[in-house]
């Protein structure tokens, strides 16, 4: 048996165009991998595209890469992620499954008594086992698992579980406090565990039973347990997708897996370059003067460039620090793209409020980025995002023959959607 596991593309997440046909790059050399090695199939643990609506030419090229795989009899199985839907719950993802390019893995029922019993999607050529949980904004697919019946989980057949929520067993010391849930929630019992959600390369062992027999994990006999070569693993982003994951991970990955083995693959890409500049008491224009030294010692042709500045100035304002200029310099050394941090970086006197963006979305998460934390809100809540999704539906526009009334009413409807997530 030979499969692709994959999670967390996030297509179309970046500002920066040059980012995002990386990102998108990325996707096609997962498939044509897949295509090379003969894979039965693909696995995709949420989060395929970074908003329930990407943009149209994405969506195509997405299409054309799926297209490409069902030429071939590679089906696409996968689970949504807390990306992938709308507020009203609706998914794009849904529009590629109904023109059989994916298969959605998470059915099933709610049993007169309350429980969800997961049904089977299997695999033609394989026979496996597949089945899951879609993740959801917010932690909210706790309640699927909580309410998850295991008396119909049972089979003879390698069975795989997908699922796109955070696991404590499994997260880094830098994410130590993001919500996450004990690796007991995920059912006993599966040979291959598919984790999208967290972005860490991560892999665990699940204790699981002796015998497939129905029970919860918390209460079980630790008699009863024994640890086997059953696998819960998280692959990684298959592109970083912000600053400091371009930082840590440098590049995306994915799993392949052949009759047992498992392999993390990174995926070629350009070289990160990261570049801490130190402007403790220093004025704006040494902060200048100490990066053009710095710029004489590397070399950035063809790279990512990282750019992190910190300290607190000497005197001066952070905003008189020229770094359109200091870019530039970097660019006219053949870097590919420049990124550039100041969140650590401080003035002793208080800055003016000054627009330097280029666009509207600039200031937008610029102005975000800055506000971020100061309200009391639930441990967890993804504030960024939900403000992100909220100007979105802001920016909503009435359909041509709309009545004013139900665009309108269509648009509360969706924002307390929104909200109650």
């Amino acid at each position: 048996m030979r499969f692709v596991h994959l999670a967390d593309c996030h297509l179309d997440g970046y500002r920066e165009e040059k980012l995002n046909l990386m990102s998108l790059d990325n996707f096609k050399y997962i498939v044509d991998f897949g295509i090379d090695k003969k894979v039965d199939f693909i696995l995709l643990a949420g989060d395929l595209f970074n908003s329930a609506l990407p943009k149209i030419d994405v969506l195509k090229d997405v299409a054309t890469e799926l297209k490409k795989l069902k030429d071939v009899d590679i089906p696409v199985y996968f689970i949504p992620g807390s990306h992938d839907f709308s507020p009203n719950g609706k998914t794009m993802l849904d529009v590629l499954e109904s023109a059989g390019l994916m298969i959605n893995v998470f059915k099933g029922n709610i049993t007169p008594s309350g429980s969800l019993m997961l049904n089977w999607t299997v695999d033609e050529k394989t026979k496996a086992h597949i089945t899951g949980i879609h993740g959801l904004k917010g932690m909210l697919d706790k309640e699927s698992y909580e309410k998850l019946d295991y008396s119909n989980l049972h089979s003879s057949e390698f069975k795989i579980f997908m699922f796109h929520t955070a696991i404590k067993e499994m997260m880094p010391k830098d994410l130590e406090m993001m919500e996450a849930y004990s690796m007991d929630i995920l059912p006993p019992g599966f040979d291959y565990y598919a984790g999208g959600h967290v972005h860490v390369r991560s892999q665990k062992r699940r204790m699981q039973l002796d015998c497939n027999e129905k029970a919860e994990t918390e209460s079980l006999n630790s008699e009863k347990l024994h640890a086997i070569n059953n696998n819960v693993i998280y692959p990684g982003p298959t592109f970083p997708n912000n600053f400091s994951e371009l930082q840590k991970l440098k590049k995306g990955s994915f799993i392949y897996y052949e009759d047992g083995k498992i392999d993390l693959i990174e995926i070629p890409n350009k070289e990160v370059q990261y570049l801490e500049i130190d402007c403790n008491s220093k004025t704006p224009s040494s902060v200048e003067e100490n990066f053009e030294l710095l710029l004489e010692k590397v070399e950035l042709k063809n790279k990512i460039v990282l750019l992190r500045f910190f300290g607190t100035l000497s005197e001066g304002k952070t905003t008189e620090i020229n770094f359109k200029k200091l870019v530039k310099a970097c660019m006219d050394l053949g870097a590919h793209i420049v990124l550039k941090n100041t969140n650590k970086l401080e003035s002793k006197k208080i800055d003016d409020i000054v627009i330097t963006e280029d666009s509207v979305e600039d200031i937008e998460l610029n102005t975000i980025d800055s506000n971020l934390d100061k309200s009391k809100l639930p441990e967890g809540f993804d504030e960024k995002e939900f403000i992100l999704e909220l100007i979105r539906l802001l920016e909503t526009e009435q359909y041509d023959g709309e009545k004013k009334s139900t665009f309108e009413e269509r648009l509360i409807n969706d924002v307390k959607r929104l909200i109650k997530k």
